[in-house]
């Protein structure tokens, strides 16, 4: 683009201020584009191959929290994500679910997405999906594992990392983390309304879900009051 604009310039002076013809200048120029073209393509089809294949990685936790109390579901206090809000030095990018930012050393944040579904049994458990791309689907697999991302459980809470982040001098490669909590029928749950920004959109109360109490029924969570 730039050289192209470089000519129009260039054309505009000569007519401005009376320049006659210069020889090989329009050769110079169109040389220049047509090398930087090529080594555009060459990088953007190099970059394009580590994008090609996707990966992913899938681990499953039988959680020890008891379904017959109400459960709280919220996000880890962190001092660096409220110093990020607080400031505003970020950029979020929503159909990428990430924020990018160059405070406290970290560039790039990545927001899980949580879906909450009738448990098939008694126990509670949580999926965790992770995925990657990459340029083989070992490569994909392997990075897709390598995504750090944490939660924990304290008494009967259900404790949630507001963001997963990538290993040191790793690149970005569309990686996703997304949850899946099943809970047995009659479990209430009371959603933090933090819990908005991991809760999956997509669902049918995904943006109703946040700052209230819901019980697990045959059909799917329902609004309720605890205790009953």
């Amino acid at each position: 683009i730039g050289i192209p604009l470089l000519m129009i310039l260039w054309g505009g002076i000569k007519l401005i201020f009376g320049i006659t013809r210069t020889r090989y200048v329009g050769v110079l120029f169109f040389n220049r584009w047509l090398v930087g073209l090529i080594i555009c393509m060459y990088f953007g089809i190099k970059l394009g191959k580590s994008f090609r294949y996707p990966g992913n990685y899938q681990g499953s936790q039988k959680l020890e929290l008891r379904s017959d109390t109400l459960i709280d579901l919220r996000i880890a206090a962190n001092e660096k994500i409220n110093k990020l809000y607080n400031t505003a030095k970020y950029v979020e990018i929503e159909d990428l679910k990430m924020y990018i930012s160059n405070d406290n050393g970290d560039v790039f944040y990545g927001i899980p997405e949580l879906r909450i579904e009738k448990a098939a049994g008694s126990e509670i458990s949580l999926e965790t999906i992770k995925m990657a791309k990459g340029k083989s689907a070992r490569e994909a697999d392997d990075r897709a594992k390598g995504t750090i991302y944490h939660y924990t459980t304290n008494s009967n809470s259900l404790v949630f990392d507001p963001f997963f982040k990538l290993p040191e001098n790793d690149l970005w490669r569309v990686q996703q983390v997304n949850l899946l909590l099943e809970v047995p029928v009659g479990t209430y749950l009371h959603i933090d309304p933090d819990m908005d920004k991991v809760i999956d959109k997509d669902t049918d109360f995904g943006y109703d879900l946040a700052g209230k109490t819901w019980k697990m029924t045959e059909t799917g969570l329902v609004e309720a009051a605890y205790p009953p």
